[in-house]
């Protein structure tokens, strides 16, 4: 194979395909494949779970795959000045050139490398704006499961039904799922791991994205770059019924400026953190006050509310609570069932749950 391309375009395929290598599996996947297209050459990375496909226009003189350390050659060309890149690769070597500086690598048999099928035209899929989407994905990515016996709760859920698209994450002491319009050809529902979920944003660019999938892989379809990943098979549990629940129960709400508590909670999260194991105390009446003890001192403060319902006292996990709020943008309705019931908030389009801590007599 013998290609010239534009050597910023270059480097930033090879960035974004390298986003999904890893040879922790296998040797090879630490390489990218390219193939020749028309016009262009067409750029592979995977670990077998995630791979990302990006396209550069090229002249390409002697059409055939090949098999390159792509980030080497990226690390290469961005210390280079000229605007192209001539790539020749003959007997296993990558020969390239740019401006006067040259360098010869060595490289993996193309056929040896695992090849990754794109989903077809036909496929089911869905259109979103890709910035509703990030925003949506960012909004409840936090309540993810770190560490988890149960597989899909290191997952984000996402269910397509009718024209909407509803993305839900669940830890097991904390919820959160959110509401999107989309233009849709069929249902779907995908767990999807939330690394996987991360490298599909970094790769992803343009107005919209468009999402294929069948009942193993889902595709998300930028602009540019195409991120393809495989579904955790794991069933996962209908958190939003239990939502749905924690909110019909609720005996009393409370409106709240999301500006005003956001405030007081960074306040509260810059003092030390000695203070693991105690809940951050709300008293709501008039005002909702906001007592802490972190160890060596406490905190204390009021932000103004609207309260429906009887006057109450709840303790919550600060950090907990700080993550529900960190994505809401205007006022918030809060809700409790007592002591003990499952705290609620409720932000339009996105509805969040967390569990109460025991408040310490």
């Amino acid at each position: 194979m013998k290609f010239t391309a534009n050597r910023d375009a270059l480097i930033e395929a090879l960035v974004l395909a390298n986003k999904a290598t890893s040879a922790k599996q296998m040797a090879i996947l630490g390489n990218v494949h390219i193939s020749p297209r028309k016009g262009a050459i067409e750029i592979l990375g995977h670990n077998l779970s995630t791979a990302v496909f990006t396209s550069v226009p090229a002249a390409i003189e002697e059409p055939s795959n090949a098999c390159i350390p792509g980030a080497t050659v990226a690390a290469f060309l961005e210390k280079c000045a000229e605007p192209t890149v001539t790539v020749t690769l003959e007997n296993k070597k990558a020969n390239i050139k740019c401006g006067r500086a040259k360098t010869t690598l060595a490289c993996a048999e193309p056929e040896d490398y695992p090849q990754i099928e794109r989903l077809s035209s036909d496929a089911l899929s869905c259109e979103i704006c890709t910035d509703e989407f990030f925003y949506a994905i960012k909004s409840v990515m936090y309540a993810c499961a770190e560490q988890c016996a149960k597989v899909s709760l290191q997952c984000l859920n996402i269910k397509i039904s009718g024209n909407k698209l509803h993305i839900t994450a669940c830890d097991g002491y904390r919820a959160a799922t959110v509401e999107k319009s989309v233009s849709a050809t069929g249902k779907g529902t995908f767990n999807i791991f939330k690394n996987d979920i991360k490298t599909a944003m970094a790769v992803l660019s343009g107005e919209k994205i468009e999402l294929r999938y069948n009942s193993k892989t889902l595709e998300f379809i930028g602009a540019d770059s195409v991120c393809k990943v495989n579904l955790c098979a794991e069933e996962y549990p209908d958190i939003e019924e239990q939502i749905q629940k924690a909110f019909s129960g609720a005996t009393e709400h409370i409106t709240v400026k999301a500006a005003a508590i956001k405030s007081a909670l960074a306040r509260i999260c810059a003092l030390p953190s000695q203070s693991v194991g105690y809940p951050l105390r709300l008293d709501i009446s008039d005002n909702i006050t906001l007592s802490y003890n972190f160890g060596t001192g406490t905190f204390t403060d009021e932000v103004e509310c609207k309260l429906d319902g009887e006057p109450f006292t709840v303790g919550v996990g600060t950090q907990f609570f700080a993550d529900a709020l960190k994505s809401v943008r205007e006022s918030i309705t809060i809700g409790c069932h007592g002591e003990k019931g499952a705290i609620t908030v409720d932000s339009g389009d996105m509805r969040q749950m967390l569990m109460p801590m025991r408040l310490k007599k």
